[in-house]
């Protein structure tokens, strides 16, 4: 097998860390180490990270991610290098592919929640996402609760969709257990559904309660909670790098996830490898990647995420008991596992067609 047996599009990969972005390089690394004979050349952006191209055979693709030229010019590009095999590593792809293909769809949330994203999503996944699934070797999800709805939504058949949960970084297991002295960490993205509205009307019934929020929130977040008298309650932080989150969820007392809708929750299992106590709310993905080892809560009841978030706050024991449950079930998701189990997809779809 060629070094370019596989191709992977990891043209998502930037500067600062992101959910699909943390999937592909996670995936591509462990391969390396369990599955060398899928060892991957990534197609990067202009902007990839010198450390990455220095990690990965690689080629730098002409159009960058979600470009509306790729539809065409990205199959061009991977026929050039005649891989036996292409993964899609999200909903960036076509159906004009000529090489088997592969694809990792997360979640079904544009087709859940069209109106958070409007009609251009919608025809993409219309004319250019489900033709591409349709004629794909093989698909692949990250939860259970993603195959379900992907099935639904897309109209393929629950057998086609194979459940391979994401793994956690060895970097936040490695992290060694510090004074948990820092406010509540959430991070958060620019949709309604990561639910930080809910979030900051709880800590308005909370008093004493700090939060941390990184990423780039829903407009007028900081107006809300302005407005809800928090004050300097909340620290409004942006995106950051790799460093600095690991320093704020390493010292943080709790790790929040208030999501309404995910394919996965990469926050989860990132928090529970710390050692963080996880509080996060009662969906079942969340239930399947965290089992007993997170606080659940009703999403969209603010009054019952103050009272369970005052009380893990001054809980120590249960904090302690949460932490140590979060660190063994995050051991057991690793990218190795994950590695391990794509890697017989590939084997499965190359046969497939020979």
């Amino acid at each position: 097998m060629t070094r370019t047996a596989l191709v992977m599009d990891a043209r998502m990969v930037g500067p600062r860390p992101h959910g699909i972005a943390r999937y592909v390089l996670g995936l591509a690394a462990a391969l390396k180490d369990v599955a060398p004979d899928w060892r991957p050349t990534l197609l990067l952006s202009q902007d990839a990270p010198a450390a990455v191209r220095d990690t990965f055979t690689h080629v730098v693709a002409p159009h960058p991610f979600l470009d509306p030229r790729e539809v065409v010019g990205l199959p061009a590009v991977v026929a050039q290098l005649q891989p036996r095999l292409y993964h899609a590593t999200s909903f960036s792809t076509s159906p004009l592919f000529t090489v088997p293909l592969v694809m990792t769809l997360h979640d079904a949330i544009h087709l859940q929640r069209p109106g958070d994203y409007g009609l251009k999503q919608q025809a993409y996944y219309r004319l250019v996402v489900t033709p591409a699934a349709r004629r794909a070797r093989a698909l692949i999800t990250v939860s259970q609760d993603a195959r379900a709805a992907l099935s639904q939504h897309l109209g393929i058949a629950l057998e086609r969709l194979e459940v391979i949960h994401n793994g956690v970084d060895p970097q936040y297991l490695a992290l060694p257990e510090v004074a948990r002295t820092g406010a509540m960490l959430t991070v958060t993205g620019p949709k309604p559904h990561k639910n930080l509205a809910v979030l900051l009307h709880a800590l308005s019934h909370a008093p004493g309660l700090t939060l941390d929020v990184v990423g780039t929130p829903v407009d007028g977040s900081a107006a809300l909670a302005q407005s809800l008298g928090l004050g300097q309650r909340v620290r409004f932080l942006g995106a950051m790098e790799e460093a600095p989150l690991l320093a704020l969820v390493q010292t943080a007392r709790l790790v929040v996830v208030p999501s309404t809708l995910e394919g996965f929750g990469l926050p989860v299992l990132e928090g529970m490898a710390t050692g963080a106590p996880v509080v996060a709310s009662d969906i079942p993905v969340f239930r399947e990647v965290a089992q007993d080892a997170a606080r659940y809560v009703p999403p969209l009841d603010s009054v019952a995420w103050a009272r369970a978030l005052t009380e893990l706050w001054n809980d120590d024991p249960t904090r302690a008991q949460l932490s140590s449950a979060g660190r063994a079930r995050a051991a057991t998701m690793t990218w190795q596992r994950t590695a391990l189990a794509t890697a017989a997809v590939y084997q499965r779809a190359v046969e497939s067609g020979s």
